[in-house]
């Protein structure tokens, strides 16, 4: 007997013991032959494992493994494992990490099934999206300290002006639900935008939301104000022109860590999901500042990464001296956005050193998974480091994650819709 992942879970497998879901109600009885009909209830609840018969984790991932092409499986393993750095010494190394490898190699495994692409190929795309030739740090590009790239970037030093005003209303005792519609409807594309995502499997509410002032009385202004700052930077970088980075992509891999960071605030009680949706998309928006301010350099740290085969925020450090979430820190504070906001974004590569860690470890986990699903680019080929001491921040299991990725494929798709940022047809998720 052993708990099982619910991804892993098959018809015919029985229950050792009853199932709960996670506030302790009773779902489902001891002896149950598992049907589809036991998953789908499993899933709708949050129950993330179920104690099988028989059976353990190790046993139901082998099973799952046999049936990927025995010849393409120790390559497909090989790709995964060149992806994520290696773990400085065995304290590293812990079971959620070996589960997202896991779930790279089913997902790889998949597209390959499915014909989207073969391995090489696929390999072969997945590298070109991150390679530039520069072959040594370029000398006519005068690197400056982090608070004078922010402050010396006019045009990043203003924020859409509806943002502040949502916010002055949101904060003043007399503001009201009318008078923020008012604000939010002399912008008919931010309207639009909102009541899509209001109305999109993101919320799943019951009934079809017709304008702004149903949305904000369902929603909230706090999640009102959150999801107008996050799709208000999308449309102010909308306009960066083409360099090193797709702006397509770059916006994939941020809503992707959004969604992912939404899923998994799910399953911590007292955490704001669109906070942290917010969080996740606007985690690499420094790096944005950087590629601008300093191209040529920036290409430079892309292909010391990959020459190196370390993580892309590692090589910013050592080349600029700072990191994009520093910048994106800075860039934020200068923007009056709420410090809890700025402090889980500096710190989303640190986050034990971050005043909100488990926060920040959210917001690290979903972008290691939006990385891990190769969704998207911000230029950072591999896979962030995620070390045991972070991980166990979070006091989850590893089970919650197989039914995260389901969750985000049904999610993301639509998200993505919205902001117009459609992905590439030639990639199958």
């Amino acid at each position: 007997m052993g708990e099982i992942n619910v991804g892993y879970l098959k018809n015919g497998m029985v229950l050792a013991s009853d199932l709960a879901d996670p506030f302790g109600r009773y779902l489902i009885g001891r002896g149950t032959a598992i049907e589809a009909r036991h998953i789908r209830i499993m899933k709708m609840w949050g129950v993330t494992s179920a104690d099988i018969e028989g059976m353990d984790q190790e046993h139901a991932v082998r099973e799952e493994f046999l049936n990927i092409d025995p010849d393409l499986l120790p390559k497909i393993q090989a790709h995964v494992d060149s992806l994520f750095s290696v773990p400085a010494d065995d304290d590293d190394k812990h079971g959620a990490l070996e589960e997202i490898k896991r779930l790279c190699v089913l997902r790889l495994a998949q597209q390959i099934d499915f014909g989207a692409l073969k391995l090489a190929k696929l390999m072969e795309e997945d590298k070109k999206k991150y390679y530039f030739k520069a072959s040594k740090i370029p000398q006519q590009e005068k690197i400056i300290p982090p608070r004078d790239l922010v402050d010396n970037s006019v045009r990043l030093s203003s924020f859409p002006d509806i943002y502040h005003r949502i916010v002055s209303i949101i904060n003043d005792t007399r503001g009201s639900a009318a008078r923020l519609a008012e604000v939010v409807g002399n912008d008919p594309g931010l309207s639009a935008t909102l009541l899509k995502i209001v109305n999109s499997a993101f919320y799943g509410l019951p009934s079809k939301v017709g304008s702004i002032i149903r949305a904000i009385s369902l929603i909230g202004n706090n999640e009102l104000s959150a999801l107008v700052m996050g799709i208000s930077v999308i449309r102010y970088f909308k306009n960066i022109p083409p360099g090193i980075v797709e702006m397509k992509k770059f916006w994939m891999h941020s809503v992707a860590a959004g969604v992912f960071a939404r899923l998994l605030a799910h399953h911590k009680a007292g955490l704001s999901e669109d906070d942290l949706f917010i969080a996740g998309l606007l985690h690499d928006i420094g790096r944005l500042v950087i590629f601008k301010a300093f191209p040529k350099t920036a290409a430079f740290a892309i292909q010391t990464s990959l020459n190196q085969r370390v993580p892309l925020f590692q090589v910013e450090r050592e080349v600029f001296n700072y990191d994009h979430a520093e910048v994106a820190g800075l860039l934020l504070e200068k923007w009056n956005f709420p410090k809890s906001l700025q402090q889980i974004i500096k710190c989303h590569h640190t986050p034990l050193d971050c005043q909100k860690p488990v926060e920040a470890a959210i917001l690290l986990l979903a972008d290691v998974l939006a990385s891990a699903m190769r969704f998207g680019s911000s230029g950072n080929y591999f896979i962030p480091p995620l070390d045991k001491k972070t991980w166990d921040v979070l006091e989850l299991s590893p089970s919650v994650l197989m039914p995260c990725i389901q969750q985000f494929d049904r999610q993301v798709e639509e998200v993505l819709n919205i902001f117009h940022l459609d992905p590439d047809s030639n990639i199958k998720r």
